[in-house]
């Protein structure tokens, strides 16, 4: 759908939104990784001061934790956030990335963090690393999916606004800023896992666009057969033989 065609349907705000290179459709999408990358932020940004001064680790443990267990979690949800949204859908891809932070985190606060078990508090946090990528990769898969060709650059755009506005931006600003200083460090992770659960609500529910529920690859292979169909009718301006 181009943004001349969805503009009678979403009135003046659509328009705008259009108008500034946002595909309506996924707007709270967007609204959904900015909030969810905040709080991932504020945790992330306190985290590796508290495991050395109350968690029981000393600082290279801490390191290993924070940088290359929780990197490594990362790095693999990165891969499989584009796989699962060609199985399942960029959508669900996105709820089991929230459902996967929230779970994990309640685990991790009540029960590893103050366990001093390198061991237990590397596998929980090692495990809650593959939710965030699952959460924003499958929805930057559904933005370039859906969006028309003449605005997914802009889409993109977008996408890398609300993801580093929230993780290494303002999370580090409301953890220092006002919720370390009123709550204290062990609270502030709580206060990061309500402002994720919001925005793992949002983008799980409250995205509006049909195709985010369908598989994408569904999509490809018809497209697929199409072409192939096509290419068997009229062999020549293909450049094959049918058959091939």
């Amino acid at each position: 759908m181009s943004s001349q065609q969805a503009q009678p349907e979403y009135g003046a705000f659509g328009r705008r939104i259009e108008s500034l290179g946002m595909p309506r459709p996924l707007f709270w999408g967007f609204v959904a990784v900015f909030i969810f990358m905040i709080g991932d932020g504020v945790e992330i940004s306190r985290l590796p001061g508290y495991l050395t001064a109350q968690g029981g680790l000393n600082g290279g443990q801490a390191t290993l934790i924070t940088g290359t267990v929780y990197g490594l979690g990362v790095i693999i949800a990165s891969w499989f956030s584009g796989t699962l949204s060609a199985i399942w859908g960029p959508q669900r891809v996105m709820q089991l990335g929230a459902a996967i932070w929230v779970v994990f985190e309640i685990i991790f606060l009540l029960f590893a963090i103050n366990s001093g078990s390198l061991f237990f508090v590397g596998l929980i946090y090692g495990i809650r690393g593959l939710s965030y990528p699952l959460f924003a990769f499958g929805f930057l898969v559904w933005a370039q999916t859906v969006t028309p060709v003449n605005m997914r650059g802009s889409a993109a755009g977008w996408f890398w606004f609300a993801f580093t506005g929230g993780l290494p931006t303002l999370g580090a600003v409301v953890a220092a800023a006002s919720s370390v200083p009123l709550l204290g460090v062990y609270n502030t992770f709580w206060l990061s896992l309500v402002i994720v659960a919001i925005g793992g609500l949002i983008g799980s529910f409250g995205v509006r666009e049909a195709q985010g529920l369908r598989p994408i690859a569904d999509e490809h292979v018809e497209k697929t057969r199409e072409a192939t169909a096509v290419c068997s009718k009229a062999s020549t301006s293909c450049g094959a033989t049918p058959g091939r």
